[in-house]
């Protein structure tokens, strides 16, 4: 008859195995390069969600800006985000992809603690505008050092751990950003930005850690003599892929616009359900990014994974445009099955346009293409809104139109592979 302390030490072993499986806690747990890149995305994350939940609530009630000072800080910043986008990748290749990943989180860091100082709406804006540039490219510098510090083999399954964790971190600031707006002082808002600083800061110090692997192109290291270039503005076939991208992206969108607008519309359909829709597609993901990127590994298993999500994208359209006018426990439960149907189709899109957007890159120029990738969202930030606006709206037929979007987005992504060989990344 096993003891006590054998049956613990089953359960603790089972535990770990389930835990293990998740993929992100073994990088967590792991001394290694892994560790410090899965560190750098919680830390990254938390921060940043922090500071999502905060600022408005600090601009608007600290600071005591109107709606239209409100929307002009924030519009500011997204524009020089967009406009810094390609000279970001450009400046990173020339200067070292560590040097300019390093100095732009010291910066960040040392702006959000004057961010948290000020009453100043000319200064506000001047900040915003200055983080706006220094943010640029992000996801893209982000993604091609992890090129710099892992094999190609590895780098699929990397990117799903980033992913997961940098999750896991938005789901800490949700809590946390709980507690900061319940406090009926400004102070806790104030600390919330210097520690999003704060999170810059240790993001700094782990990058001085981690070193790209030998091999690696440029070691993301400085160019000595290289121009900016920007050249991949000219490359109608990477411009193509960002559009596509871009169609794909609008799963944040739907989340944070349409649904909330959709729910409106329906008579005696508690909003609350949309907040619960977005916290079950972030834990899954959590849960299951690793294993669904798993299997792609390559331009042909990519585009595979493109069109399940495409599949995935389009079935959770069609349940919304039979949605409209239904009872409302149906239109519930509708919502749901949209919102698990949107979920797979981010977990297999995203992997899909890790590999595409890598594969699709020239040799030694990842650091320009990647940040030009980003590109997509500054298209979605744009377009995506009043777009889907325009979706809602029109009911049944803006949602086979959203279907069709991405069926058409799907295509030209499988038209520009056939033409576009692979990069050998």
């Amino acid at each position: 008859m096993p003891t006590r302390n054998d049956i613990a030490v089953r359960e603790r072993g089972r535990v770990r195995r389930l835990v293990s499986g998740l993929g992100w806690w073994d990088a967590l747990a792991t001394p290694g390069t892994g560790r410090m890149l899965a560190l750098n995305a919680l830390i990254d994350s938390a921060g940043t969600g922090l500071a999502a939940v905060s600022l408005p609530v600090y601009l608007l009630r600290v600071v005591h800006l109107s709606p239209s000072e409100f929307a002009l800080v924030l519009a500011a910043g997204g524009v020089a985000e967009l406009a810094m986008s390609v000279p970001a990748g450009s400046l990173a290749g020339r200067l070292g992809l560590w040097r300019y990943a390093i100095a732009t989180r010291w910066s960040r860091a040392v702006l959000y603690a004057v961010f948290a100082c000020t009453t100043s709406m000319w200064l506000l804006l001047a900040l915003s505008v200055t983080i706006g540039a220094l943010r640029a490219a992000g996801n893209g510098l982000n993604q091609s050092m992890t090129a710099e510090v892992v094999g190609p083999e590895q780098r699929g399954d990397t990117l799903a751990v980033t992913r997961a964790v940098r999750n896991l971190g938005y789901l800490v600031s949700g809590g946390l950003g709980v507690l900061v707006l319940a406090a009926p002082s400004d102070v806790p808002l104030r600390i919330a930005l210097v520690a999003n600083g704060l999170s810059f800061v240790v993001g700094a110090l782990l990058l001085t850690r981690i070193r790209p692997r030998p091999g690696s192109p440029a070691g993301g290291q400085a160019v000595p003599g290289r121009q900016m270039d920007f050249s991949v503005l000219r490359d109608l076939r990477y411009l193509g892929l960002i559009a596509s991208a871009a169609v794909f992206a609008s799963t944040i969108r739907v989340l944070d616009v349409a649904l909330p607008l959709f729910v409106l519309r329906e008579a005696g359909v508690p909003l609350g359900i949309v907040a619960g829709i977005v916290m079950l597609n972030t834990l899954l993901v959590v849960l299951l990014q690793h294993r669904f990127s798993r299997w792609v590994t390559d331009l042909p298993t990519a585009l595979r994974a493109l069109r399940w999500s495409a599949l995935s994208l389009a079935a959770m359209a069609i349940v919304l445009a039979v949605l409209p006018g239904r009872p409302a426990a149906a239109v519930a439960v509708g919502l749901t099955l949209a919102g698990l149907l949107l979920t797979i189709g981010e977990l297999t899109e995203s992997p899909a346009w890790w590999t595409l957007s890598f594969s699709f890159a020239p040799a030694g120029r990842s650091s320009e293409y990647l940040a030009a990738f980003d590109l997509n969202y500054a298209l979605l930030n744009i377009l995506g809104p009043p777009l889907l606006v325009v979706v809602v709206e029109h009911g049944t037929a803006g949602w086979l139109g959203y279907a069709c979007a991405v069926a058409a987005a799907t295509q030209l992504a499988h038209v520009l592979a056939r033409r576009q060989p692979a990069a050998g990344r």
